[in-house]
């Protein structure tokens, strides 16, 4: 367990924390409440309810937070002056998790909260006496069509971006370091449920897999069907477990003399490839007929041209399954996360492999979401 930073001020010091109701920022306020620290947490009105329910379950001995009334989307935060003036004499750390996600909306859809929100963020920081550190939530998803090695030092390496959500991660991830703030950026990988209970809050990347894979198992004689693999064993699959990020986050947020500008590589070091999830998912479904690989990869290129795509996108949105993915299938990108191991050296956090996990994932997923 990462031992809690002594305290070199006074210890009515706030750390700012937005998204604190979403997957991970819900387990890393748990975690920081847990170290002691007094968190205060942006909370727009309409999920206020939400957030009182989730901290009743936080460590008896953490510091109750705060929860602050506002919005990403309105000008100062939407904060009351009482709270934004406190937030300025006191704040001693910012952590910024809150975004939109959907790799279906478009631009206009979620700018306003992912880079506008950001903006917000930052204008608050750079104002606070205490010149807080800024821990900003970024993603693989900034790499977008990027090949090769992507490392920890990268950033704009003349990449397209695959979506609207990553573009406005990289615009957000630019004004984050062009604010000339102390930051720590976290690119985390496709986070999947805990790596101990399977515990996941929605259907999203390969859980569509999990999703299809259920219905191919309804069909009568589904045990013995042959089915297509992947061909290709080179295409690495980023997937992360949601306890690792919110441990290396913790752990990597309290380290001591740590550069104005910090990046760290939240993804597994030695990631499995596609066709190796697929085969473990078809395994968890006991799905054990023939497996005839075949070279999808021609085909997912095929799909991704204009026209095609079109007609994917509308199956997929009948389906509720973003045709987006399909982009991310042809990616051949490795994320180099040599960094963030060695700051993690001293402590007992590693990313546990994937393809082990993959039976609890689908057993979590079968019992708990649709």
């Amino acid at each position: 367990m990462t031992k809690p930073k002594k305290k070199t001020g006074d210890d009515k010091s706030l750390t700012l924390l937005t998204g604190a109701t979403g997957f991970i920022g819900s387990r890393l306020a748990r975690r920081l409440a847990g170290q002691g620290q007094h968190l205060a947490l942006l909370c727009r009105p309409g999920s206020a309810e939400a957030l009182e329910q989730k901290i009743q379950n936080w460590p008896t001995q953490a510091p109750p937070p705060r929860i602050l009334l506002g919005d990403l989307d309105q000008p100062k935060l939407g904060l009351t002056e009482q709270d934004r003036r406190e937030l300025l004499e006191t704040c001693g750390k910012v952590f910024h998790l809150a975004a939109r996600y959907d790799l279906r909306l478009d631009d206009q859809a979620i700018r306003a909260i992912n880079v506008d929100g950001t903006a917000r963020v930052l204008e608050l920081a750079a104002d606070c006496a205490k010149q807080p550190r800024v821990h900003h939530m970024s993603s693989i998803a900034v790499s977008g069509d990027a090949g090769g090695v992507y490392a920890e030092t990268d950033f704009d390496v003349g990449q397209q971006s695959l979506h609207a959500y990553g573009q406005t991660k990289f615009d957000a991830e630019a004004l984050v370091r062009q604010s000339g703030l102390p930051c720590s950026i976290y690119r985390a990988g496709v986070v999947v449920g805990d790596s101990k209970t399977g515990e996941m809050d929605k259907v999203d990347g390969p859980y569509y897999v999990f999703r299809a894979l259920r219905l191919i198992r309804r069909v009568p004689g589904a045990s013995r069907l042959p089915m297509i693999i992947p061909r290709d064993d080179d295409d690495s699959f980023h997937l992360v477990p949601v306890d690792y990020v919110v441990d290396a986050m913790a752990h990597l947020a309290d380290l001591p003399e740590l550069d104005p500008l910090a990046c760290w590589h939240l993804c597994d070091p030695n990631p499995a490839s596609f066709r190796q999830f697929y085969s473990a998912a078809l395994d968890a479904y006991d799905l054990h007929g023939p497996r005839i690989g075949r070279p999808v990869q021609r085909l997912f290129r095929l799909l991704c041209k204009p026209g095609p795509f079109a007609v994917v996108k509308q199956v997929g949105d009948m389906l509720d399954m973003p045709a987006e993915m399909l982009r991310h299938m042809l990616l051949d990108v490795r994320y180099d996360t040599q960094a963030t191991e060695e700051a993690l050296a001293d402590s007992e956090i590693q990313c546990p492999a994937l393809l082990p996990l993959v039976p609890l994932l689908v057993d979590y997923f079968e019992t708990h979401l649709k």
